[in-house]
This record gives C-alpha cells, sequence and structure tokens, in this order.
C-alpha cells in the first residue's frame, strides 16, 4: 500500500507521522536503540522509505552491532541522496563490519578526500583499522 492509505486507513496525518520521529529519536538519545528501530521500522512503511528514515535505521542497525542488516537501508538511502557523507561513512563502516573490505576500503579512500574535515579524518580512522 501506499503512504496515504496506510496514514489514511490508521487515522494519521503527517504530523502525527513526525510525532513518532520525535519519540524514536528521544528513545535513541537515551540510548534506547532496539526500541527506536521499532518505531522506525514503522515509520518507514508509513513514510515511503523516506532516506532520513532508512538512513537511522540503518545507523541503528550499525549502533546494535547489526551490520549485515545495515546495508540494505544505507544502501536504499544512498540511492536517494548519493552524496550524503554520514551516511556514505556508516555504509563504509556496514561493508568493512559484513567482511566486504575492499568495497568498504574503497569507500573510506573516497571519504577522505571530502571536504568535511571530521568525515575524513573518521574515514581515515575506519580504513586504518581495518588495512
Amino acid at each position: 500500500m501506499m503512504e496515504k492509505d496506510w496514514l489514511e486507513k490508521l487515522g494519521l496525518s503527517v504530523h502525527e507521522l513526525e510525532d513518532l520521529r520525535v519519540l524514536a529519536y528521544s528513545y535513541i538519545r537515551q540510548g534506547h536503540y532496539q526500541t527506536a528501530l521499532k518505531i522506525y521500522k514503522g515509520i518507514v512503511v508509513l513514510s515511503k522509505k523516506a532516506p532520513e528514515d532508512l538512513e537511522t535505521i540503518g545507523a541503528l542497525f550499525l549502533q546494535l552491532g547489526m551490520a549485515k542488516e545495515a546495508l540494505e537501508p544505507l544502501e536504499k538511502a544512498l540511492k536517494v541522496h548519493q552524496n550524503h557523507l554520514k551516511t556514505r561513512l556508516n555504509y563504509a563502516k556496514a561493508l568493512l563490519l559484513s567482511g566486504y573490505r575492499q568495497r568498504g576500503i574503497q569507500e573510506c579512500l573516497e571519504l577522505m578526500l571530502c571536504q568535511d574535515s571530521l568525515v575524513a579524518s573518521d574515514a581515515e580512522a575506519l580504513k586504518l583499522a581495518y588495512s
């Protein structure tokens, strides 16, 4: 079903969807990643898999030590936001943790050239950890 169909069937508006994001974010801030992940999985169904929601799900999977599960939502997010640096960094980390060393190192090398010094530095540290 489409986003509008589910929102209508459940009697929800985009405002309530945003409220769910705020709720999930508050769980993230408290360190309750598993609960936040459950909420975000529901949000993705309602939001037509918005890239920002997929990015968050990928990051939550990484936080929970589930790197292979993080790959799919991060890949989907990157199809829309190809140059979102934090997502690319999380994707590189997920690749490396999942055993895709060559692809992960390549992603790190590309990120090391970006203008954001924090992302470049994190990418270099990640590359060094897996070299």
